[in-house]
């Protein structure tokens, strides 16, 4: 199996802008491929792996956010911009980052070329912090903080399962 590395943000990706924001929480996972998949197959892989098609499930269920194969190919290919309950942010050629509809969470995918025909594909998240209250500085929140650890092994596990989906030519 692939290893996957926690890695700092690299400097000038859609996630970068969230590493310097003040009480903001953002990670970034790293493995090494020997291919480059297009980011448009990474999405696929990513959003239709099957550790991620229970989330899916889970977010149709608790949030009411239905969403199939069909949605996850059409935000791929760009004729959408909305999977379940996140909603594309930004989007370039090797990046998509994405919002939790009305919600502080951020999901970031990136696919960097690399020598030799290999890539590394990345994976990450931010926290926006909340509304600072009179008196209090804004920050994750206890939730978010308690639930760290779990959200760390959790990246590491789809972007395994992602790398799993993908096909070598």
């Amino acid at each position: 199996m692939r290893q996957v590395e926690e890695h700092s943000i690299p400097e000038g990706s859609l996630l970068h802008q969230f590493a310097k924001r003040p009480g903001c929480h953002a990670d970034a996972f790293v493995a090494h491929v020997g291919f480059i998949p297009s980011l448009s197959e990474y999405i696929v892989a990513m959003f239709d792996s099957p550790v991620f098609r229970i989330e899916r499930a889970l977010l149709a269920l608790a949030a009411f956010k239905p969403s199939f194969a069909k949605d996850v190919a059409a935000l791929a290919l760009a004729e959408n911009d909305q999977l379940a309950c996140w909603k594309t942010v930004q989007r370039t050629q090797q990046e998509l980052l994405m919002k939790v509809e009305k919600g502080r969470v951020r999901t970031w995918l990136m696919v960097e070329p690399a020598q030799g025909g290999a890539s590394k594909l990345w994976f990450g998240s931010a926290i926006v912090p909340k509304p600072a209250q009179t008196g209090k500085a804004g920050g994750i929140g206890f939730v978010f903080r308690t639930l760290m650890g779990f959200h760390k092994l959790y990246s590491r596990v789809l972007l395994r399962a992602a790398i799993r989906g993908l096909k070598q030519d």
